[in-house]
C-alpha cells in the first residue's frame, strides 16, 4: 500500500506567510501609533500638572482699592512661585454672592508682582457692595482672593489710563 501525502505548494505557503506577516504588521503599526499618541497627550497633561506645583500667587490686601465713580479696582498681585504664572480670570462677589467669572490675560513673571487694574463697571452696574475678588490662573488649584476689609475698601484716586478685564 502506497501512502501519498498532500499539502499546499511551497509557493502558496510563501504567499500565505507573507500575507499573514503583513496583516500582523498593519495591526501592530496602528496599535503603536495610537499608543504613542495617547502617551504624548498624557505626558502633556502631567507636565502641566507638574508645572502647577511650582505656581503660587498672592494678592496684597493692603494695596486693594477701588474708585467707586469709575468702578476701577486695583490690587497688587505677587507671583510667589518659581515659574511664570498665567492669570486667566477673576470672579467678583457682590453682597457675598458670586457673579459670573470674567476672563483676563496676563502673565506674572516668577518672583515678581504687578498692579492689576479691573474695570468692574459691568458687575457693579446692578448696585450692591463689592465683598471679594478672586484671581484665577490656568491651574485650578492656584488662585488668590481679596476680601473687603472691615474698614471698607481704600479709595483709589487719580486716573488710570490702562486696565485689564472684563474681557
Amino acid at each position: 500500500m502506497i501512502i501519498t501525502r498532500k499539502g499546499i505548494s511551497p509557493l502558496i505557503a510563501a504567499v500565505l506567510l507573507i500575507a499573514f506577516t503583513m496583516a500582523i504588521a498593519a495591526i501592530l503599526t496602528t496599535w503603536i501609533s495610537n499608543f504613542t499618541t495617547d502617551q504624548k497627550e498624557k505626558t502633556q497633561v502631567f507636565e502641566e500638572k507638574i508645572d502647577c506645583v511650582y505656581q503660587s500667587i498672592r494678592a496684597d490686601p493692603d494695596f486693594a482699592r477701588i474708585n467707586m465713580s469709575t468702578k476701577i479696582f486695583q490690587d497688587y498681585v505677587v507671583n510667589t512661585g518659581s515659574v511664570d504664572v498665567e492669570l486667566t480670570g477673576f470672579q467678583v462677589w457682590i453682597d457675598d454672592t458670586p457673579i459670573k467669572p470674567y476672563k483676563m490675560n496676563g502673565t506674572l513673571p516668577k518672583e515678581s508682582g504687578v498692579d492689576v487694574n479691573l474695570n468692574l463697571s459691568i458687575p457693579l452696574a446692578g448696585g450692591g457692595e463689592l465683598t471679594q475678588i478672586k484671581f484665577t490662573t490656568r491651574c485650578e488649584a492656584v488662585s488668590t482672593t481679596v476680601w473687603k476689609p472691615v474698614s471698607g475698601w481704600a479709595k483709589l484716586t487719580g486716573t488710570i489710563t490702562e486696565f485689564n478685564g472684563p474681557i
